[in-house]
């Protein structure tokens, strides 16, 4: 199942965003207790909204790369494509949660706190999902 499948994007034909979720990031490479994982669903109007649309709009052509995810024991399994899988199905906190978990686990203190963006949205049928990272 691709993340995104849509190959053109344009201004006029602009996929309906249906779900946003944020999560504050903080280090925990190493860390025997990382921190707790706090995430918020993000309302789909408002300052934030306006400043993540554009770029889940213009995401496919900014960044036209497909994604492809290593094998793990010889199989089609991939634990990242899992959880993104498991969120694209679910849309919800708790999905997006462990994404983010996984990110914190590998983000060291060098490049300090951070925000994670999934937004996600339907055109057609087909599913598209932007992770974005901030600072």
């Amino acid at each position: 199942m691709p993340i995104s499948q849509k190959q053109a994007a344009t201004a006029t034909a602009a996929i309906e965003i249906n779900s946003i979720h944020s999560f504050l990031i903080r280090p925990g490479k190493g860390a025997e207790r990382p921190d707790d994982i706090n995430g918020a669903t993000v309302a789909k109007s408002g300052r934030l909204f306006e400043m993540l649309k554009p770029l889940f709009d213009g995401a496919e052509k900014d960044c036209p790369h497909k994604i492809a995810f290593n094998s793990e024991n010889g199989k089609q399994e991939n634990g990242c494509r899992d959880e993104l899988i498991a969120y694209i199905k679910n849309r919800d906190i708790h999905h997006g949660r462990e994404i983010a978990k996984r990110l914190r686990n590998v983000t060291t203190h060098r490049s300090g706190l951070g925000l994670l963006f999934l937004v996600a949205g339907e055109d057609d049928g087909e599913t598209k999902i932007v992770v974005s990272g901030f600072p």
